[in-house]
């Protein structure tokens, strides 16, 4: 697959069934994400679950994603 270009995710259960599309990153892009997560990391270990949870709730929120409810079930907040 060449740098940028879009790729299929499929359902594995189902590998007709298209459920999104990923684009692959430049060597660039995977040194800048290792970077970031590596320097980052000591905040986000030293973050409170609760606020952590909250963030990446809103993150969700913010891409149009359901968030899961404490059983797992991504429909029971309704968002």
């Amino acid at each position: 697959m060449a740098e940028g270009e879009m790729q299929p995710v499929v359902n594995p259960a189902e590998p007709k069934d298209i459920v999104g599309y990923v684009r692959e990153a430049s060597d660039a892009e995977v040194q800048q994400a290792l970077t970031s997560a590596i320097n980052n990391a000591p905040i986000w270990f030293a973050t409170p679950p609760q606020e952590r949870a909250a963030i990446l709730g809103a993150r969700r929120g913010a891409d149009g994603k359901p968030n899961a409810d404490p059983d797992g079930d991504p429909g029971a907040r309704g968002g």
